[in-house]
């Protein structure tokens, strides 16, 4: 499989150390962006998402306190969540921009601004 390098920066923004990790799975995904959507989660891996053309909305909210609606997939690493009361914070990917949602940042992708459109999108799986 691929790697890729991150580099860990020091105070005075130097280069203290890097570190390689593993690519697991890369996929284009095409589709139109939705008025709703349930939250969801992964547990091995975390999400580079890349939106090459279009506009969307990830919502955002911690994983702690929402309730199952779906229980964890293993085969898929995937568990979807109802709405909770934590607070949400909507990320707005238009094109060439990406967010980085680790295991604990449950996360509403596809989401309508707007206008429902046609999208597409690179998601980065990487191994945690």
């Amino acid at each position: 499989g691929s790697t890729i390098s991150y580099a860990k920066v020091d105070g005075d923004g130097n280069i203290d150390s890097y570190t390689d990790v593993a690519i697991t799975g890369v996929n284009v995904e095409e589709y139109t962006t939705k008025d709703v959507g349930y939250f969801e989660a992964h547990k091995d891996y975390l999400d580079i998402q890349i939106l090459l053309s279009g506009e969307e909305i990830i919502e955002y909210t911690p994983l702690e306190g929402l309730s199952v609606k779906e229980s964890y997939d293993k085969s898929r690493d995937i568990a979807f969540y109802y709405d909770g009361k934590n607070h949400v914070t909507p990320i707005k990917l238009e094109e060439g921009l990406f967010t980085v949602l680790y295991p604990q940042d449950a996360h509403k992708p596809q989401l309508k601004y707007i206008t429902n459109q046609k999208v597409k999108k690179v998601v980065v799986k990487i191994k945690v």
